[in-house]
């Protein structure tokens, strides 16, 4: 069976989902995995050299699937998944994509085609090209999975991953999808060695009813109770979404926002130029309990922040049936200082 996933590019607004929709070493010196952000973060900028293809149509079909824990389930050592892609552009000779794999809620180190793990390897290839994928990794989960039967291993893409708005142009933001590939769910035949036992979770967060006011507050369009909503939004009431650094500051707070018609646990990682982060002064991740008709809302504090840096989150859920296809990714969010022309350009517009 074949998938395809394919965008354009779009007016950056609260990013809408359906249920259809860094680098680290590993530890490698015994059963137990470190904290993957026990490393050093490096989280440049994207060097602008991509803003060409901006408006470019850009995706993947897939075909020929194959886990080695389709059969068998996880009987030991690596898991490894193959499929052939098919680079879908229009506008643009090639296609590119990010792809990410969590099992059990965690993110995992991939090999893509064996090069170096990484958590978010790029998949780059020329339009109408053909390329057989294989991706290798050894599993590794937190301390509360440890004994769990069967985990859902999900199989996550973002595309144009590199994409950063022209530095002469005066966007104030940039849009790039995230849709999931591929899910399984995998029996647990034999213990997963790589344990990480000291991950910092953030349950902390704000539950309320979706009101008219949340609806205007957000600007909400359509059927609050249809999709899963899913954004990071600033915190001094305004909605659009345009996210400034105050000036001599290298920390930003955002209002992290959910709700929809689930009724899932979501596990949800920040990232800052397309690698994981801590928010919060060292939290790992944060976790939600979404319930139909409620709206969650967070305060999540970025730090080592630069102009023109972009933040995102992906929330993949915990507890959802073996046939939803849930996970989510936020808007993403291009970070301007007070300085940068964009965004005195967008005051004066606004001004007007």
């Amino acid at each position: 069976m074949k998938t395809i996933f394919k965008i354009t590019a779009f007016v950056l607004s609260a990013i809408l989902l359906c249920s259809c929709s860094k680098n680290i070493q590993p530890d490698g010196t015994g059963t137990t995995a470190s904290n993957p952000f026990s490393t050093s973060q490096t989280t440049a900028a994207p060097d602008n050299s991509n803003y060409s293809y901006d408006n470019a149509g850009m995706g993947f079909s897939y075909d020929n699937w194959s886990y080695s824990v389709e059969n068998e389930g996880y009987t030991g050592g690596d898991i490894t998944i193959s499929f052939e892609h098919t680079a879908e552009a229009d506008g643009i000779a090639y296609a590119e994509a990010g792809i990410m794999v969590y099992l059990g809620g965690v993110p995992q180190l991939i090999s893509f085609n064996g090069r170096e793990k990484t958590e978010m390897p790029i998949s780059r290839l020329e339009n109408e090209k053909s390329e057989n994928v294989t991706i290798t990794f050894t599993p590794r989960i937190t301390e509360d999975m440890k004994d769990e039967e069967t985990l859902q291993l999900y199989m996550f893409q973002i595309l144009k991953p590199l994409n950063a708005p022209d530095p002469k142009s005066d966007a104030v933001g940039l849009s790039r999808s995230g849709s999931l590939m591929s899910k399984r769910t995998v029996s647990i035949k034999s213990p997963v060695e790589e344990i990480i036992d000291d991950e910092k979770v953030l349950d902390e967060y704000e539950e309320v009813l979706i009101t008219n006011e949340e609806i205007q507050k957000y600007k909400i369009t359509g059927d609050v109770d249809r999709f899963t909503r899913f954004n990071m939004y600033p915190v001094d009431g305004e909605t659009e979404l345009v996210y400034c650094l105050p000036e001599g500051e290298s920390s930003l707070e955002l209002d992290m926002v959910i709700f929809g018609k689930d009724n899932y646990k979501y596990r949800i990682y920040f990232y800052q130029n397309n690698k994981r982060v801590k928010i919060n002064g060292g939290y790992d991740c944060l976790d939600i309990d979404l319930k139909s008709g409620n709206l969650d809302r967070c305060r999540v504090k970025f730090d080592n922040l630069s102009n023109r840096d972009i933040l995102f989150a992906v929330a993949v859920p915990l507890n959802a049936p073996e046939d939803s296809w849930l996970v989510n990714k936020s808007g993403d969010c291009l970070i301007l200082s007070q300085t940068d022309h964009a965004y005195q350009n967008y005051l004066s517009n606004k001004g007007n």
